[in-house]
């Protein structure tokens, strides 16, 4: 029987459970850097918002970590 804890992450293209992890940890955490910044933002908005973490910045970074896959 296979591990659970390594069916999700081999079945999409990882060897195993700590890279699974390490990618989606990555991922996460700037996603929440992002959104943080934005919701400083929202509040105050003379906080800038820094080019690396803006809607297309992050939407480019997505979209490089989702072709890591294939």
């Amino acid at each position: 029987m296979e591990n659970v804890f390594n069916k999700h992450p081999r079945a999409n293209g990882f060897s195993g459970y700590l890279k699974h992890a390490r990618f989606a940890l990555g991922a996460s955490f700037r996603l929440l850097l992002s959104a943080s910044i934005f919701l400083a933002h929202g509040l105050l908005p003379f906080v800038p918002v820094p080019r690396f973490l803006n809607f297309e910045a992050t939407v480019v970074y997505l979209e490089n970590k989702n072709k890591e896959l294939n």
